[in-house]
């Protein structure tokens, strides 16, 4: 699925999942005063770093084409 192998695709949709989380965060969240507030920023902040880590290890998993296969597609 994806053209991508199992660690990257489990990375992918991890890194979705954290999105998700975070966009749920800021829309089930009814603060009150505004430390409730920054106290769902600071979630969504974790939530999407976490996101971005797992899109970056997602990517770094990706295996690399071998320099003859990729000779061979030019």
């Amino acid at each position: 699925m994806f053209g991508l192998s199992l660690a990257p695709l489990v990375a992918f949709f991890l890194g979705l999942a954290c999105a998700a989380a975070a966009l749920l965060a800021g829309i089930f969240s009814n603060p009150q005063t505004i430390l409730d507030w920054q106290v769902v920023q600071s979630w969504r902040i974790e939530w999407l770093l976490a996101s971005v880590a797992s899109f970056v290890a997602g990517i770094l998993l990706k295996c690399p084409a071998s320099p003859a296969r990729s000779f061979e597609k030019r």
